[in-house]
């Protein structure tokens, strides 16, 4: 599903228009990525939590040149899916 099927689902549950279905959706978006660059942690019950995570800095030996190489740290954000969602998805399988 992509952001226009998305768009569709939501206006046809919820009786709104796409353009007004995608404002909420755009709103929706953009205050989770404010939450994450600010360095918060979002949860949302019954799908999951999103975080930001911080890779360490770790070494690196490359076999051509001999050499230990060092990877700098960087951000990253980690998806943690919520027990209910497990579930769910874990009777869908068990059903197939």
């Amino acid at each position: 599903m992509n952001k226009r099927e998305l768009t569709k689902k939501v206006a046809e549950k919820c009786g709104y228009t796409q353009a007004t279905s995608a404002q909420v959706i755009n709103a929706f978006i953009d205050s989770i990525i404010e939450s994450l660059e600010a360095g918060e942690k979002v949860t949302i019950q019954d799908f999951g939590t999103l975080a930001v995570k911080q890779q360490k800095t770790r070494k690196r030996f490359n076999l051509i040149t001999k050499e230990v190489e060092n990877y700098s740290s960087y951000d990253y954000i980690k998806f943690i899916a919520s027990k209910s969602l497990k579930m769910k998805q874990k009777e869908k399988s068990l059903k197939s």
